[in-house]
């Protein structure tokens, strides 16, 4: 961890390289002694275990807005305040918020981080949000490096293999899934790959309805069917030491999603299969022929409208209040209507 008295010079550095006279001309601070007394005051007597984040944030803000204020109008008394009182004090609360690990990683190659990707952010974050930032990006760089430049040829079986895709390429409610499925159930073996448990339930239910044996499987549940002929799983369930009649791939577009989107990369990339139905939305049309391109496969593309209008309420909904006996409500958290 480097010395408090060097990442105190640090954050001074910052304040001063980012002073905006823009900023401070908008300012009003006829008590603005007063202020930096009061601000001194609080810092001095703060705790960082008893701070959250957004009260920490606004420390620096306050910090900064009386730098710039003090630079703006010569109150170089105030001036003096803010880098040999107001600073240090941050500086104390900054890295009393970091667990003793995160503390130990507060060295040259962090400020280095600050000053080339996230100039004057110090101003106004505290450490306890642009650490774990910086760590976050340090770990998306290593895993980057661990991706190999040609993705293809880590499934050489599918490589070999002379697959046809078929793109069902539409917005929600278009019909794209159902045709898909529809040609899933001649399968002799065949797999469908989705997003959620309930996608997958609801065409193991839908295989069932039409006397196709299906087997289930997710992370949470395995529903067994001695003579399966087809699996509904999700995607992350993806078996690529099999091999398949038809298989289905739904809500593709998710590839681009930052912690799953591997999954359906993997399937595309992997899946050993003659004939692969990809059902997705416009805007992932362009990669996934890429992705086709590169393996040597063919592919066509159907193109569907939305069956239905979608329509916008004339009065904005309030929840609670508006909830009547019937409505479904789709959420991606328990939080939102608990």
């Amino acid at each position: 961890m480097l010395e408090k008295e060097i990442l105190t010079a640090f954050y001074a550095d910052q304040y001063r390289q980012n002073y905006s006279k823009n900023h401070a001309k908008n300012l009003r601070m006829p008590d603005a002694e007063h202020r930096a007394n009061r601000l001194s005051k609080t810092l001095h007597n703060a705790q960082s275990s008893r701070m959250g984040i957004t009260a920490m944030d606004e420390m620096h803000r306050q910090v900064r807005n009386l730098a710039d204020y003090a630079q703006f109008k010569h109150r170089d008394k105030i001036l003096r305040m803010v880098y040999d009182d107001l600073i240090p004090q941050l500086v104390r609360l900054d890295l009393g918020s970091l667990m003793p690990a995160q503390r130990e990683g507060v060295d040259e190659a962090f400020l280095d981080w600050l000053r080339q990707k996230r100039g004057g952010a110090i101003t106004t974050r505290s450490l306890f949000f642009l650490y774990p930032a910086y760590k976050e990006q340090i770990i998306r760089e290593q895993m980057t490096k661990m991706v190999p430049v040609r993705p293809e040829l880590e499934f050489p079986e599918a490589l070999a293999m002379e697959r046809h895709f078929i793109l069902h390429i539409g917005p929600t409610n278009s019909g794209k899934t159902f045709q898909a499925l529809e040609r899933l159930k001649t399968a002799k073996r065949g797999v469908y790959l989705g997003p959620l448990r309930l996608l997958a339930l609801e065409v193991y239910e839908r295989m069932q309805d039409f006397n196709v044996p299906c087997r289930m499987l997710t992370g949470q549940e395995c529903l067994e069917d001695e003579d399966y002929r087809v699996t509904a799983a999700t995607v992350e369930m993806a078996d690529l030491d099999l091999t398949y009649q038809i298989a289905v791939i739904d809500e593709a577009q998710l590839m681009a999603d930052p912690d799953r989107g591997h999954s359906w990369t993997r399937a595309i990339l992997g899946l050993k299969a003659q004939e692969i139905h990809v059902c997705a939305s416009p805007a992932a049309l362009n990669v996934l022929t890429h992705l086709i391109t590169i393996c040597h496969d063919t592919y066509e593309v159907h193109k569907y409208e939305r069956k239905t209008a979608l329509l916008f309420e004339d009065q904005p909904f309030r929840f609670p209040e508006d909830v009547q006996p019937g409505d479904a409500l789709i959420v991606f958290s328990k939080k939102s209507v608990l």
